[in-house]
């Protein structure tokens, strides 16, 4: 064993044995980026995971749509990105689910990112805009526990 990879070895146990392991501080720079991330999830209008194809709509203008959508999420929500990078990403097919979205009472059909599932209630409605963001941020919190501090 070298002498440098003893003294990394030795440096590591001491911070471990003063309460500084690797992963406490893991801990500590997720739960920052969390909370970074709540505050772009409340900055971030979840109406506009919504997109409405032209009537003439073919799996490829459904996939460009998907794109142009996961792409703006993935600018606005950086930090969300950064914590679930899978959520942006475009599943298999078209990654895309249909789904209605309510404009000043008048129903309009359209599509969401299949990735962004939970924000649609009733098997089609997108949620409104306040509880999307209760919703996403309950979402990543789950995540977060699951991932981090199980």
């Amino acid at each position: 064993m070298k002498k440098s990879e003893l003294k990394q070895i030795i440096k590591e146990e001491i911070s471990e044995i003063f309460g500084f392991s690797k992963k406490e501080k893991e801990q500590k720079y997720i739960k920052e980026k969390l909370e970074l991330a709540k505050k772009e999830i409340s900055n971030y209008n979840f109406e506009r995971i919504f997109k409405q194809p032209s009537e003439n709509k073919n799996n490829k203008e459904l996939q460009m749509l998907v794109d142009i959508v996961l792409k703006d999420a993935s600018y606005s929500l950086q930090t969300v990105k950064l914590l679930m990078p899978d959520l942006f990403e475009r599943r298999e097919g078209t990654g895309a689910m249909a789904a209605v979205f309510n404009y000043k009472g008048e129903y309009i059909n359209g599509i969401v990112p299949s990735n962004f599932w939970f924000l649609v209630q009733g098997g089609q409605e997108l949620m409104k805009d306040v509880d999307a963001k209760k919703r996403m941020e309950q979402e990543l919190e789950n995540f977060i526990k699951d991932k981090y501090f199980s």
